[in-house]
């Protein structure tokens, strides 16, 4: 939220993907250099000094959600380009869902 404008919103998405559950959150705002991307879900991993808010965070919410969905066989992704930062993440179906 930090980084929408006023005005903006920040949409969340849940989808059904052919048995399989994604959540995706859009945020507009500053993209996210591609270089910075993979370290996302790193623990303590800080873009850079205008995204830090060190008195705001401890840059460990990315990493509990990778931890979490990983142990529940999903996977998480980001995606940040032009203006539009994308995080989420999906879980396999169960076979007996079907």
């Amino acid at each position: 939220m930090r980084y929408t404008a006023t005005g903006n919103s920040i949409q969340i998405a849940i989808a059904d993907q052919g048995g399989s559950a994604s959540v995706r959150v859009r945020n507009p705002g500053p993209s996210i250099p591609a270089k910075h991307l993979p370290q996302l879900f790193d623990r303590f991993y800080r873009a850079g000094p205008a995204r830090s808010h060190r008195d705001q965070g401890h840059g460990l919410g990315l990493a509990i959600v990778k931890a979490i969905v990983q142990m529940h066989g999903g996977s998480v992704f980001v995606r940040s380009l032009d203006g539009v930062t994308e995080i989420g993440f999906s879980f396999p179906g169960s076979p007996n869902a079907r």
